[in-house]
């Protein structure tokens, strides 16, 4: 029951998806491409889990962290354009923060896979994991660098939020 279910919200997940690949590419347009594309790679980590039965992968590899980052791109990646827009930061500069970080949380997603689909946990040291930390790292600079130019701007929060 519960993968028919899960199954029918990816299939609704995919149709609403559609609609920002046939809109302008603006700055947070384009952050929800990446999110969506991320959260569609943790729709089928979620299916595989289903057809195994569990997030266990041999020999003690777990696919919940892989399932849990594609999730989370739908939060990282447009907290970035919405805090370059709500900066007015110049629109081929939000654009490149954007790509910056989507591409940074994909890095981060394909070394938990790489960990996870090699039988290791995910907090064993090992390259893909410190390349997860470095992208996390970098993503984390990018972040910063769009919340401190939302700070730096006359925007302020409330002021995005009343009008």
């Amino acid at each position: 029951l519960f993968f028919l279910s899960a199954l029918g919200i990816f299939v609704c997940f995919l149709v609403l998806t559609l609609r920002f690949f046939f809109r302008p590419p603006e700055p947070v347009v384009l952050a929800l491409r990446y999110g969506t594309v991320a959260a569609i790679g943790a729709f089928v980590v979620g299916i595989i889990m289903s057809f195994l039965g569990t997030p266990r992968v041999v020999p003690q590899g777990n696919l919940l962290p892989l399932h849990a980052a594609g999730f989370h791109g739908l939060q990282a990646i447009p907290l970035v354009a919405l805090a370059m827009v709500w900066a007015k930061v110049d629109g081929s500069k939000a654009k490149r923060a954007v790509h910056t970080a989507g591409l940074l949380w994909f890095l981060v997603c394909a070394g938990i896979a790489w960990q996870s689909f090699t039988g290791r946990p995910v907090l064993e040291p090992s390259i893909p994991m410190g390349l997860v930390a470095l992208a996390l790292a970098a993503w984390a600079l990018v972040a910063w660098g769009a919340v401190a130019a939302f700070r730096r701007s006359e925007a302020s929060l409330e002021g995005v939020l009343a009008g």
